[in-house]
């Protein structure tokens, strides 16, 4: 199954990475500004709250680390985090995965279906390496 790209475009230039230093409110931590971000907006869809419920509602198991985030946060008041997607949790022997696509109101049920297996298959690929 073919791997799925996520946020790159091909072009004369090739793009690895973008970085953003905000500056705001003094009064805020980085603690308070991924409190107000969480969970991304990406992954809960919208509106958040009643997304968050249904998706509670429907799935049959908790996502635990996947779709959370992962990071630190520095003495110095830095941080840096990342959404967990695409993450393996190892625990007693046995690994741990989730794979899934995102649903809108123009979604074709099955090339979403088709997406979450190319992303699934990716992971195998690895245990299979």
């Amino acid at each position: 199954m073919p791997s799925v790209p996520h946020g790159i475009t091909r072009s004369r230039r090739e793009l690895d990475n973008l970085n953003w230093q905000i500056v705001g409110c003094q009064a805020l931590t980085a603690t308070d500004v991924i409190a107000a971000c969480f969970p991304g907006g990406s992954i809960t869809g919208a509106p958040k709250i009643r997304a968050m419920e249904i998706i509670t509602r429907i799935e049959r198991c908790a996502r635990q680390v996947y779709c959370g985030s992962i990071g630190y946060f520095g003495f110095d008041g830095t941080a840096d985090t990342n959404i967990a997607i695409r993450t393996i949790m190892l625990t007693d022997g046995s690994a741990v995965f989730h794979a899934g696509s995102g649903i809108t109101a123009l979604s074709n049920p099955q090339a979403e279906y088709e997406e979450t297996l190319a992303k699934a298959q990716r992971i195998f690929a690895a245990f299979e390496a």
